[in-house]
C-alpha cells in the first residue's frame, strides 16, 4: 500500500485527492463531493474554478454530488448547460460590473477571512443572547437593531 501524497494513479485502487493535487492528470471516471459548497460563499471564484476543473480532468464519467437548496441550484445551471448542447452562453458584463464583480468575488487572505469569521462569531454570540432573553434588540445600537429583528 502506498500513502504517499505525490502518488495519485495506482493500478487497482481509487485515488482520492484534492483536484488540484492531481495535477493536471485526467481519469475515466471523476466524483465530486459537496458540490453544494461551490454554489455560494467565501472565495466562489475559488470554488466555482475547482468545480470547473474537476469536471474537465473526466475522460468519460463525472458524477456530482450534494445536497440541499444550493445543489438543487447547481442542478438547474448544469441542466440549462445540457439543453444548450453543452454550451455556456452569457450576456458579458459591462466593464463597471466587472470591477464591481472582482470586489464581490475576490478570493480573500488568510487574515481577512478571519476577521470574517471573527465578526460572524460576534453576530451569533449577539443572536444567542437575544434568544435567550438576555439581551434586548431595543439594547443595540440604532444602525444593528433591523438586523436583528
Amino acid at each position: 500500500m502506498n500513502t504517499s501524497r505525490n502518488v495519485v494513479f495506482k493500478d487497482n485502487s481509487v485515488a482520492i485527492t484534492h483536484i488540484h493535487r492531481a495535477k493536471g492528470n485526467e481519469a475515466p471516471m471523476v466524483y465530486v463531493m459537496n458540490a453544494n459548497y461551490c454554489y455560494t460563499g467565501l472565495d466562489i471564484r475559488k470554488k466555482r474554478n475547482t468545480l470547473f476543473t474537476s469536471i474537465t480532468r473526466a475522460k468519460a464519467w463525472v458524477r456530482i454530488t450534494g445536497i440541499g437548496e444550493n445543489m438543487d441550484s447547481l442542478i438547474e445551471e448544469i441542466e440549462s448547460v445540457f439543453s444548450n448542447n453543452f454550451r455556456l452562453s452569457f450576456k458579458y458584463p459591462s466593464v463597471e460590473r466587472l470591477s464591481d464583480m472582482d470586489k464581490l468575488y475576490q478570493d480573500h487572505t488568510p487574515e481577512s477571512r478571519k476577521k470574517i469569521f471573527d465578526g460572524i462569531e460576534k453576530i451569533k454570540e449577539i443572536s444567542r443572547l437575544i434568544q435567550k432573553g438576555e439581551l434586548s434588540v431595543d439594547d443595540l445600537p440604532e444602525d444593528l437593531k433591523d438586523l436583528f429583528r
